[in-house]
């Protein structure tokens, strides 16, 4: 398989966002191009990435709201809806973009908003909000019509959403996941700009509504799209986009969330154990003969170990520094190369090998260390979720400690699982 369509059906697949958002999804086949397409001319319009950004709040927010995607069947596709909006929104002037939003979230269908009854279900719990819906509220942004719109969407009457429901719990009856199994898969070779945008949009909103770190992301996550818009949706090359994606991930600053690191060095490796230490790799275990126990490696391909570490924290999702050296031993001793050029120090010299790769992933430590039940988050956190209620989460069940929150200038509470 070519690197650029398997790293392109890994970021479209969207899988392994945080801790308990498993996505033990069955993909679902759809059309290989979205028909739209953005270039850096696109992006001199002033009007283009914000109008952009509304989009995929509306979007996202509808989505998760409008009773219409709780159908089992999901007789409305809401790529396919998104496809359609791009080209009808990327260059228009407020008024349009509006009339085109307000216009598709009618054509979905009417709805009964209860808010009596939605904050009274919710009254005998402990809950935070967790997302800020002011921009719902803002009429000047949306219009009158589509604000109050919106805002009567958040109360409306809905089952279970098709695309981001609770999954089965394996670890007793306390531990639930919320599957992402009815999104669509797109497996294509082709950069396209709507697929590009959508994996922005899927990603966005769902951290957005649902993570439970939201206030603590690298950047403020409002920020985020802003940023990431023109960046992604003009991306033609498979490779930089690979490693726009991994930055995106950088973003959540959880060591929990998965981007395909390895593919910045190669998917082998030397057939090593490592040790880490100070931002240093060192030979703990060795099945080639050249390697010993206690050996340094410098230099891996003629990449320092230490440009490495740097190229990690450009493009790792990690929260704090040792858990970002802790990366360094998994993917600092990767390459391309059946043979790979080592530079290695023991008792002070210097010399260059050439060994021999393996598989990435292949080399497991000499020893089995027996972990404790809690050694895993779905053991230790369980978590309670609140079905059908996007930006709320229990107070009582957050599994981080008041004080990294309150570090961060936020409460404990912000930092509570979302649902």
């Amino acid at each position: 398989m070519r690197p650029e369509f398997r790293i392109f059906c890994i970021l479209l697949c969207l899988l392994c966002v945080t801790p308990v958002m498993q996505a033990q999804q069955t993909p679902v086949p759809a059309p290989a191009s979205s028909g739209f397409n953005l270039t850096a001319e696109d992006l001199k319009d002033p009007r283009a990435v914000g109008n952009l950004e509304t989009l995929c709040r509306v979007w996202g927010y509808v989505k998760y709201h409008h009773p219409v995607f709780c159908d089992t069947l999901c007789r409305v596709d809401i790529d396919s809806a998104l496809f359609a909006l791009l080209p009808r929104v990327v260059h228009a002037d407020r008024e349009t973009r509006n009339r085109n939003l307000l216009d598709w979230v009618r054509s979905l269908g009417d709805y009964t908003p209860n808010r009596v009854d939605y904050e009274q279900s919710l009254a005998p719990l402990e809950l935070v909000s967790t997302v800020d819906l002011t921009w719902t509220r803002d009429t000047t942004l949306l219009g009158c019509d589509l604000s109050h719109l919106l805002q009567d969407l958040r109360y409306a009457e809905r089952g279970e959403n098709y695309y981001l429901r609770l999954g089965q719990p394996d670890q007793g009856p306390d531990y639930q996941y919320l599957s992402l199994r009815g999104e669509s898969f797109y497996p294509t070779p082709q950069m396209d700009s709507g697929l590009n945008l959508l994996l922005l949009f899927r990603l966005w909103n769902v951290i957005e509504y649902y993570a439970p770190y939201r206030a603590i992301t690298l950047h403020p996550w409002n920020e985020v799209l802003t940023t990431y818009i023109p960046l992604m949706g003009i991306e033609t090359d498979g490779r930089c986009f690979a490693r726009l994606y991994m930055r995106l991930i950088r973003e959540l600053n959880d060591g929990h969330a998965y981007a395909p690191i390895e593919m910045l060095f190669g998917q082998r490796m030397l057939p090593v154990w490592p040790l880490q230490a100070d931002g240093r790799l060192f030979v703990g275990h060795s099945d080639d003969r050249a390697l010993k126990r206690g050996d340094e490696v410098v230099a891996i391909d003629g990449e320092p170990i230490s440009e490495r570490l740097e190229l990690l924290r450009e493009y790792a999702s990690r929260s704090n520094e040792a858990s970002l050296r802790q990366a360094l031993r998994y993917y600092g001793l990767c390459t391309r190369r059946d043979t790979a050029e080592v530079v290695r120090r023991r008792a002070g010299a210097y010399d260059t090998l050439r060994v021999a790769t393996v598989p990435y992933g292949s080399v497991s430590p000499p020893f089995t260390t027996r972990l404790s039940s809690c050694s895993r988050p779905s053991a230790c956190w369980p978590i309670r979720w609140v079905t059908s209620t996007p930006g709320h989460s229990p107070a009582s069940t957050s599994p981080r400690s008041d004080r990294r929150c309150l570090a961060r200038g936020h409460s404990s509470s912000t930092c509570a699982p979302t649902r």
